[in-house]
């Protein structure tokens, strides 16, 4: 008897409770998949199958990028046999909707920020097979803009999903141009402004970048403190500038628990936001976004909510 009642009382202060408001326990040992998360709100890569042909096959993956494969330029990994017939090619272009770099490699290159003109990767395979380019490929990315006569530094970055380490490319070594383009293809003949890409590792990103100019300054780091509903199980940040096309991904920390980003001292301030996405559960999201200015603010606060998959891929498309 002497248990009873305060289980009587436990359950009728709980159930008292839930009338007025539901209790949300979250799940901190809920570990996610960054890349599992962010494809519920940033567009799926586009995936083709293509047969190639005697010559070359060329390919219009959309009105903004087109690939020429020359015959014989793919080969096998294990063996070295050229490939013929049916191949599998993904393709990421993140360049027209801002939101959709939040899945390619952090924009930032000896801690200084990169303003993409372009992303793009590509990857070649056969059979669930990655296939290894032994001649230049040819991929055509539009771009009508006045200036691109006047951009051609190139960044290389390796598909990664634990760390991102982007290379700037010697120009006179890897190939890049910019101007106008006649594309021979069997069914139409294709005229395109912009640039043309000899790509020559499979697997790979590629970025058409404006470069800070000058040395590296002093190291500078912003630090948000964790929410208290969440962890660095499951949650993910990221800054997104507001006058460019930068996005990196914010690092958990472990001694203090925080996030923080580490860049480059600058000349003038960028503004953007960070944001925060949190999964507990297969259904269950948490979103945060804030305002910052990197170069002013040291350390800033979030506060994320529970908000439906809809709601946050709206918030992200009005960046």
């Amino acid at each position: 008897m002497k248990y009873i009642l305060p289980r009587l009382f436990f359950m009728f202060i709980f159930f008292s409770c839930s009338k007025d408001q539901s209790i949300f326990i979250p799940d901190q040992t809920f570990i996610i998949n960054s890349d599992i998360l962010l494809s519920k709100f940033v567009s799926d890569p586009t995936s083709l199958i293509v047969e190639l042909k005697k010559g070359k096959t060329t390919v219009a993956v959309t009105d903004n990028l087109i690939v020429d494969i020359p015959y014989e330029s793919l080969i096998t990994t294990s063996d070295e046999k050229v490939v013929g017939g049916e191949i599998k090619v993904v393709i990421k272009e993140y360049a027209d909707e801002k939101y959709n770099l939040l899945r390619s490699p952090s924009l930032i290159y000896n801690e200084q920020f990169i303003h993409s003109k372009k992303m793009v990767y590509i990857n070649f395979s056969q059979n669930g097979q990655l296939l290894k380019i032994a001649k230049p490929i040819n991929v055509y990315l539009k771009d009508n803009g006045a200036d691109i006569l006047n951009t051609s530094q190139l960044l290389t970055s390796q598909n990664s999903d634990n760390s991102t380490v982007w290379y700037a490319e010697n120009n006179a070594n890897f190939k890049i141009k910019a101007g106008d383009w006649v594309i021979n293809n069997e069914e139409a003949i294709i005229t395109l402004r912009g640039y043309k890409l000899e790509v020559n590792n499979n697997n790979t990103w590629f970025c058409i970048a404006d470069l800070p100019i000058g040395q590296s300054l002093a190291q500078q780091q912003i630090s948000v403190p964790f929410d208290d509903k969440i962890n660095q199980h499951n949650t993910i940040a990221f800054f997104i500038a507001d006058e460019s096309n930068t996005v990196v991904k914010l690092h958990s920390g472990t001694e203090n628990q925080n996030f923080y980003l580490k860049f480059a001292a600058l000349a003038e301030h960028v503004p953007g936001k960070l944001v925060f996405f949190s999964q507990f559960d297969d259904e269950l999201y948490h979103f945060g976004m804030t305002n910052v200015v990197l170069g002013r603010d040291a350390e800033v606060n979030v506060t994320s909510a529970p908000k439906e998959i809809k709601e946050i891929k709206a918030i992200l498309a009005s960046l």
